[in-house]
């Protein structure tokens, strides 16, 4: 097999069931082809039997597989429990990494709080290159390997951050600016939050002229309500914004006078 033959066919590798991770481990292990890989998807719906583990699961061979796919981008996690995958993340420096991604819906039926402890580390830990992060709502304190954040310093470590998918609730909130203000160099956010509006104060708005974040350009809002302060915040502060998306239809019409872009919501 050629050089570029092997960039090619291991580039995305999907693993679906443990006798593929089992095959995927001992090509590692005999032929060293993880240089190659740069996108790696685990899948597994149903949740194992307990007591038993397959091996891909078990952290030595996780930590294994990161350890000889060092260039890896995104790691896609779809399986019921991620726990063991993002704990080895922990322990693994992979200084490509673009992305983690996980279910969030199978996470809320099968997996434990710790693997939303686990998955804000592992981001947080690849923070340098992470450029896409999909969170739940993320915790008054975030506790890290070696400090204890608040939510808006966990957000701003990640320095080359272009894409966040953030859902609020009203325990744990952290405002529209606030999140814009943290990352500077967002192009694009989906904002989702079923007990509130964006959190726009009047401070805000007099501090909107100095504040103009020119590179975001897609808006995604899944909110209970928009204020006064909200529209007039996204209107005055967003300049290069291409696309609106929102589940509000007063607010479509709205944002429709400025011209941009719209879409139904859910779907950016």
């Amino acid at each position: 097999m050629s050089e570029t033959t092997k960039r090619a066919f291991y580039e995305e590798v999907t693993i679906p069931d443990e006798a593929t991770g089992s095959r995927f481990t001992a090509t590692l292990v005999n032929y060293d082809h993880g240089i190659y890989v740069r996108h790696l998807k685990l899948h597994q719906k149903e949740k194992p039997k307990r007591r038993t583990m397959p091996p891909l699961y078990s952290p030595v061979c996780i930590q294994y597989v990161l350890r000889s796919c060092y260039d890896i981008v995104t790691v896609d996690l779809d399986i019921c429990n991620p726990y063991y995958f993002l704990r080895s993340l922990i322990e693994v420096n992979l200084d490509k990494l673009k992305r983690i991604k996980i279910t969030w819906p199978l996470i809320r039926i099968f997996s434990s709080p710790a693997v939303k402890r686990h998955f804000l580390l592992a981001n947080q830990l690849h923070r340098k290159s992470i450029v896409s992060l999909d969170v739940p709502d993320i915790p008054d304190i975030v506790w890290t390997k070696f400090d204890i954040l608040s939510k808006q310093d966990y957000l701003s470590q990640f320095i080359c951050l272009e894409h966040l998918t953030i859902n609020q609730s009203m325990h744990v909130f952290i405002s529209f600016t606030k999140i814009l203000s943290s990352l500077p160099r967002l192009k694009s956010l989906h904002y989702i939050s079923s007990d509130s509006s964006l959190g726009v104060t009047d401070r805000d708005i007099l501090d909107s002229s100095k504040a103009q974040y020119t590179n975001l350009e897609t808006l995604s809002l899944d909110v209970y309500d928009l204020s006064a302060n909200d529209v007039e915040y996204i209107t005055s502060s967003l300049p290069n914004l291409k696309k609106a998306d929102t589940s509000l239809e007063r607010f479509k019409g709205y944002i429709g006078e400025f011209g941009y872009s719209i879409v139904l919501a859910g779907t950016l």
